[in-house]
């Protein structure tokens, strides 16, 4: 799947404490998130969103060290998960983030209006 379409896969790998979350999040495994990302992408994964359990949904911040430390594993673009509240969050992630990190998601902040997408893109402008 990865030879055939690769550049349009996007492999999602969510972490808590610093290890790969399993089964829906009930289960955390033996493996580091950064080392499954590294292994991930010398198998040839080319996009990675990276979901940081303990913020998500928190609107507190993200988790902005563990973004580093899993875009520091790979070349590869990674989308960042978890944790934006307001917009000084995307500007965290926006000084702070490394140059791989392409992007972030944004789910309850916008559910609950605490900024629009237009002022997001302004405020990242």
């Amino acid at each position: 799947m990865l030879e055939a379409h690769g550049h349009r896969i996007v492999v999602s790998v969510d972490a808590r404490a610093g290890q790969v979350a399993l089964e829906g999040w009930t289960e955390t495994g033996e493996e580091s998130v950064v080392d499954a990302v590294a292994a991930l992408s010398k198998r040839g994964v080319a996009r990675f969103l990276c979901t940081t359990i303990e913020v998500d949904g928190t609107m507190e911040g993200p988790a902005i060290q563990q973004l580093n430390e899993i875009a520091a594993a790979t070349e590869a673009p990674v989308i960042a998960s978890g944790g934006v509240g307001d917009l000084t969050h995307l500007g965290a992630l926006a000084q702070a983030a490394p140059p791989n990190l392409e992007g972030a998601i944004v789910g309850r902040a916008l559910y609950e209006r605490k900024f629009t997408v237009a002022d997001a893109i302004k405020a990242l402008a």
